[in-house]
């Protein structure tokens, strides 16, 4: 039998024939055409293999913007932490008590505990505790007395002596001194009673040391106040003193650091008559500029504190002395306690 074929017959038996090997289902498959992915207008690049890394992870294992996750042994490289820090490994410590090698301090408890350690030790003396009298020192900085100590050199009688503080005429809570006459000898130490109230203290304010005079027995004390306070600059503080402003004469301290002279106090014990005081500061033998300080008569009374700005020749290398000069102008035995601030 022969067949004929023409043109339409012949692509008909070819479509049967293809339909046999590869079914009908898969000549009539479209053919597939990539496409492209976007979130919020953006075309999303990442491979398949890397989208797939979230296949399995629940909502605890992937971080988001609002999620709270605890992450352990992550590293996080050049992070920036926003308003603050929380959690166990920062501590709030004022006095640093857990002395911890891995946990991490607060900006406040770091500047309490730097604050706290900035004591300022001032010096004053009472040329008899026996004596009902006043003596006076002067603070630089402003502070709070938060301690004072006196030592004696040599035992009392009879009563106790008891030592209290005044500034600007009151009397500071707390901060008393007893000195027990029983058993007491030179070289003894007497600490105060807490100081509650009424202890704050200006730059360059006096600080007013009362006796009671209630023991027997002459006996000096060497007093020691610790302001707290907080300079803003590390500055050193050195005293010395005049025994009578009213005397032409030099007494001498020394510097233990080398440094810059930039501040000059001295505080009386008397008034004065007649004529002014002046007092001048030398450092081998060259006058330190701008460092001389007029104590008026005018006015003066015991606890009057004046001041001196040094502009020049006011560096001391450490060890190196001190002048304290006084021209004996005035009138009356005054005596004078001297503060010079060193900026090393």
């Amino acid at each position: 039998m022969k067949f004929k074929f023409t043109g339409y017959s012949v692509m008909i038996l070819l479509i049967l024939l293809t339909s046999q090997f590869i079914g009908a289902a898969e000549y009539n498959r479209p053919s597939v055409k990539t496409q492209k992915l976007y979130l919020n207008n953006v075309e999303v690049t990442a491979t398949a293999a890397e989208i797939n890394k979230t296949d399995g992870l629940d909502s605890g294992d992937i971080v988001t913007s609002t999620s709270t996750t605890v992450m352990t042994n992550k590293t996080l490289t050049s992070p920036v932490v926003n308003t603050q820090i929380t959690g166990t490994a920062v501590l709030d410590e004022d006095n640093m008590a857990s002395n911890s090698a891995t946990q991490l301090a607060t900006q406040q408890s770091i500047k309490a505990y730097v604050d706290s350690g900035k004591n300022l030790l001032v010096q004053g003396e009472i040329a008899d505790i026996s004596s009902a009298a006043s003596s006076w020192t002067v603070s630089p900085v402003a502070g709070t007395i938060v301690g004072a100590y006196i030592v004696i050199d040599g035992g009392v009688t009879v009563g106790d002596a008891v030592i209290t503080f005044e500034i600007a005429t009151v009397a500071t809570t707390g901060g008393v001194i007893t000195v027990a006459n029983a058993g007491s000898a030179a070289g003894d130490v007497f600490t105060a009673t807490a100081f509650t109230a009424n202890n704050t203290v200006t730059a360059g304010q006096a600080i007013e040391i009362l006796t009671d005079g209630g023991s027997t027995d002459a006996a000096k004390g060497t007093v020691v106040l610790v302001i707290q306070g907080v300079p803003s600059t590390p500055l050193r503080y050195i005293q010395g003193e005049i025994a009578d402003i009213s005397t032409s004469a030099s007494s001498w301290t020394v510097s233990p650091i080398a440094g810059t002279i930039t501040n000059i106090w001295t505080v009386i014990d008397g008034a004065i008559i007649t004529v002014d005081a002046g007092i001048t500061f030398e450092i081998g033998g060259t006058a330190i500029t701008g460092g001389d300080i007029t104590i008026a008569f005018s006015g003066s009374a015991a606890g009057v504190v004046d001041t001196a700005t040094p502009t020049a020749l006011n560096t001391v290398t450490a060890g190196q002395a001190i002048e304290i000069i006084t021209d004996g102008a005035s009138t009356n035995a005054v005596k004078a306690e001297v503060l010079i601030e060193i900026t090393p």
